[in-house]
């Protein structure tokens, strides 16, 4: 009886040692608070708490009434993401060719504290944002710019609010500047929004639906970053019936034998949200969200 009495008492010793993982994070948040709390009187700064548990306060607000995003709208941002020694991870206000963009509320953006930032701002604002790390990377890390389970520092102008058809429309914006900054006519535009200019004339008549081409191509961004090619690697053969993004399957019955191709695809006919928005951009490992994108598409003969 008296051994079986010890062997509880181990027990109840050992339970207490072993740690709570709840309580472990209740504690982590609670350093962290403190620490946002210490830098931000450090720097004579008041912002305000969210009951999410950041901190933010107002930059530059807007004097008018003025939209703010709802669940699935298409949010574009201008930001510069920190850490909280000021050290710098992203800042797309010194370089015009960065800006996220993201489905709203969709969990479409890495770090999650991109989207938290939308939930206090209306278009044309700039806010400022102090996010604890589980609202941040949380125990995510990229090697020389920032370590796991770190505060993050966000300023960020909220560019752009839209939904689905004004999406739509903005992306055929973009890809017609394309088009007229580099000089390109002659083109066609499909009820869908795809857009294709022959570029070398081909021969007989194109494919059937379902009947398959082979084709050398390369994709790249409107900006001209090569993100996909075939080169050095076999003809990439394909049908309007394969398991290949809508706009590759809309014109595989357009393309002729021995023909050049320039391929514009808005995204929702691409990748559409399929993919995260990641910053900083170094660390993006496939085409982001809501990106339009353009193939150069060389059809071989047909056999």
């Amino acid at each position: 009886m008296r051994n079986s009495g010890i062997y509880i008492l181990l027990l109840l010793m050992f339970g207490a040692c072993m740690s709570d993982p709840e309580a472990d994070r209740r504690r982590d948040a609670e350093r962290e608070d403190q620490r946002i709390l210490a830098h931000l009187e450090s720097q004579g700064i008041e912002a305000e708490k969210a009951p999410q548990g950041f901190y933010f306060r107002a930059i530059e607000q807007s004097d008018t009434t003025t939209r703010e995003a709802i669940q699935g709208n298409v949010v574009q941002m201008e930001y510069d993401v920190r850490r909280l020694n000021g050290q710098v991870i992203e800042n797309s206000f010194e370089d015009s060719t960065l800006f996220a963009i993201f489905s709203h509320d969709r969990g479409n953006v890495v770090p999650t504290s991109l989207d938290f930032a939308v939930l206090k701002m209306s278009e044309g604002e700039t806010y400022e944002f102090w996010f604890p790390s589980r609202l941040a990377y949380g125990g995510g890390q990229v090697d020389g710019l920032f370590s796991a389970n770190e505060i993050i520092y966000q300023k960020v102008k909220l560019t752009g609010v839209r939904n689905r058809i004004e999406q739509e429309r903005w992306e055929n914006e973009q890809l017609k500047k394309y088009l007229e900054v580099n000089g390109i006519t002659d083109y066609e535009t499909l009820d869908n929004g795809l857009i294709y200019k022959v570029l070398e004339e081909g021969e007989g008549e194109p494919r059937e639906v379902g009947i398959s081409i082979a084709v050398n191509y390369k994709g790249f961004f409107l900006d001209g970053e090569v993100f996909d090619s075939n080169s050095g690697r076999a003809p990439f053969v394909f049908s309007s019936t394969s398991n290949v993004i809508e706009g590759w399957q809309i014109i595989a019955t357009k393309l002729l034998a021995k023909s050049k191709n320039l391929v514009l695809i808005p995204s929702h006919l691409a990748y559409g949200a399929s993919n995260p928005m990641v910053v900083p951009t170094v660390a993006q490992s496939r085409i982001p969200p809501h990106t339009p994108i353009i193939f150069e598409i060389e059809v071989l003969p047909f056999e």
